[in-house]
């Protein structure tokens, strides 16, 4: 019980530090995420900062209403929902009815959420992270924008995934190389 109370308290913390950088720098598009997994809004501030665009995240208990009143109209929508674990259902729905533009939508379980994101974003390099490693995912966040890199959450899942030779940044992942396939002929920098 102790735990878990630490862990939601962490979560909530790196939840409000990712959304305090959310003042971007108003491109043509604007990622929203309506997920109730922090790796999910993480992942999408962190796409969202990378790419210059705004990012919002729809809160448990948030006015939806008032929530789509912040909303840019002339900004195309990036979309990042949690197949299962949605803020809300039926948002994209409601978001189209109310006259925005979806560009994008990822509406998966947060693992295909962060593959996707990934492959989406053009990113020159991977970083690979524990995703239950705390004590280097805010340090990541400015680094991966640094360099260019998305943050890939390392699980059994990903392991399966191809992710053409791009430059692989590990930090502080005790998962050996050698376990993932996907990972051979690739230049791995530890860090």
């Amino acid at each position: 019980m102790y735990k878990d109370s630490i862990l939601k308290k962490k979560i909530y913390f790196i939840c409000f530090f990712i959304l305090s950088f959310g003042v971007c720098f108003g491109e043509d598009y604007q990622v929203i995420i309506n997920s109730q997994n922090w790796e999910d809004v993480y992942l999408g501030a962190l796409f969202g900062t990378s790419k210059g665009y705004d990012y919002n995240y729809l809160g448990e208990g948030y006015n939806v209403t008032k929530f789509i009143e912040i909303l840019d109209k002339k900004k195309k929508i990036i979309l990042i929902e949690d197949l299962n674990d949605k803020i809300e259902f039926g948002f994209s729905e409601l978001l189209e009815g109310k006259g925005f533009l979806i560009e994008k939508k990822f509406n998966s379980n947060k693992e295909e959420n962060n593959f996707d994101l990934y492959e989406y974003g053009d990113f020159s390099k991977i970083i690979f992270i524990d995703e239950i490693d705390f004590s280097n995912v805010l340090s990541t966040y400015a680094y991966a924008i640094k360099e260019d890199a998305f943050v890939i959450f390392l699980n059994e899942e990903i392991k399966k995934k191809d992710f053409n030779n791009n430059k692989i940044i590990n930090i502080g992942s005790d998962l050996s190389y050698s376990k993932f396939t996907f990972l051979n002929n690739l230049k791995v920098e530890k860090s």
